[in-house]
């Protein structure tokens, strides 16, 4: 999780709101924070003193954005100027003409001429791309050459990994006298070295002097796991049908959807069993409500799965989520609520081994799963069909059962 604000830090939330309402964002106080609109995401800010800087011309504005539960963007940024409301204000300035827009228009839908949206194929998924403005600064302006490395940057793209859902980049570049000073890639909020690498040789200005390049973007296409974590904590006690339906309107397809409300509070019970020394489910069991058949498939095999995983990893580490968040979503699992009754009647977690767990798909989600089945028969031949009634289904809810 980003960190909060220090001990030190002086809110700034107050001209935050007032630039976010200047762009026609009604913001709604919640404590320290600001909900963008009646159900955006929320936003902080805060400023911060660089170690060793001088207090009456540099000041360190630090934008924290939280998009939904569990996800959090921060973003940061130097202010220089003659007297402290100077270097507080370059600071704005820098946010406004670098990210701000881009959250807007990314996370809000709010027209902007400031911003450049386009698609992208990124790790071989389309995803829509919105682009901030290259942020530059120099010693002399006029003197500055034009950005030439964008193409690069969506050459390089193109061939590396990354998982669906929503994702921010940041490419800070600084030369002094056509000597590279910094390259600074973070997806995330964390170092991405592969795409670094990649633009390591990319056609980066040269100047004399001083030069920077910054440019913010978000990254959306496909399921974000990260959103549908969220759909089962900011209403606990909805109803399994309810936040499948609301997956569907978030872009997720039917098996998408089905998929996600088994595999991610299994995934959290089950990273909780794993800590405690249990060993986890390898494979699932897909099959539709009451009907007799069923598909099997390895869990190593299913991206759904392994993203729900990750995500549970850092929530169990205190990273992303609270504990009553944490509980809120591994509450849901068969798998904890069979590792307690385990533990119950006496069992060593190390000696607690998971079989296949159940995957209930509604009449659509197994039509897309026959098919996905046929189209990936050959390449991976452990997923296979098995004679009708091989096995009983659970009655719904399925999760209250083992």
């Amino acid at each position: 999780m980003i960190p909060g604000p220090a001990m030190d830090a002086i809110p700034a939330s107050e001209p935050l709101r007032d630039l976010i309402e200047a762009h026609g964002v009604e913001c709604h106080e919640e404590g320290e924070w600001l909900r963008l609109g009646q159900t955006g995401p929320r936003a902080r800010a805060w400023y911060v003193q660089p170690a060793g800087t001088n207090p009456e011309q540099f000041v360190q504005l630090d934008v924290e954005v939280e998009l939904w539960a569990g996800r959090m963007l921060g973003e940061s940024f130097v202010g220089i100027g003659a007297s402290p409301t100077d270097a507080r204000q370059s600071a704005y300035q820098s946010f406004a003409a670098g990210s701000l827009h881009v959250l807007l228009g990314a996370l809000l839908n709010a027209p902007c001429e400031h911003i450049t949206v386009e698609e992208w194929n990124v790790g071989g998924i389309p995803r829509r791309v919105f682009l901030g403005q290259i942020v530059t600064r120099s010693l002399s302006e006029s003197d500055a050459p034009p950005p030439e490395w964008t193409d690069s940057l969506k050459g390089a793209l193109e061939s590396l990994p990354l998982t669906t859902g929503t994702h921010w980049l940041r490419i800070y570049f600084a030369q002094s006298d056509e000597e590279v000073m910094k390259l600074e890639v973070l997806l995330d909020n964390e170092e991405w070295p592969e795409l670094q690498a990649a633009l390591a040789n990319a056609p980066w200005p040269k100047a004399q002097g001083f030069l920077s390049h910054r440019l913010f973007l978000v990254l959306q296409g496909g399921v974000d796991v990260s959103r549908a974590v969220a759909a089962f904590i900011e209403s606990p006690d909805r109803d399994i049908d309810e936040i499948r339906h609301e997956l569907r309107a978030q872009g997720a397809s039917a098996l998408e959807s089905d998929k996600l409300v088994s595999f991610i509070p299994e995934a959290f019970g089950a990273v909780i069993a794993i800590n405690l020394g249990a060993k986890p489910p390898v494979a699932a069991q897909y099959r539709e409500w009451n009907a007799p058949g069923l598909h099997e498939a390895s869990l190593a095999q299913e991206p759904l799965w392994q993203e729900s995983v990750r995500l549970a990893k850092l929530a169990a580490s205190g990273e992303t989520l609270t504990r009553g968040q944490l509980m809120a979503v591994a509450g849901r699992s068969a798998v904890l609520d069979a590792f307690n009754k385990f533990l119950h009647a006496g069992s060593v977690p190390k000696d607690v081994e998971f079989a296949s767990m159940v995957v209930g798909l509604s009449k659509e989600g197994m039509q897309a799963m026959n098919q996905e089945v046929a189209a990936r028969t050959a390449a991976t031949p452990s997923i296979q069909a098995l004679e009708q009634g091989t096995t009983e289904f659970p009655k719904r809810p399925w999760w209250k059962f083992w």
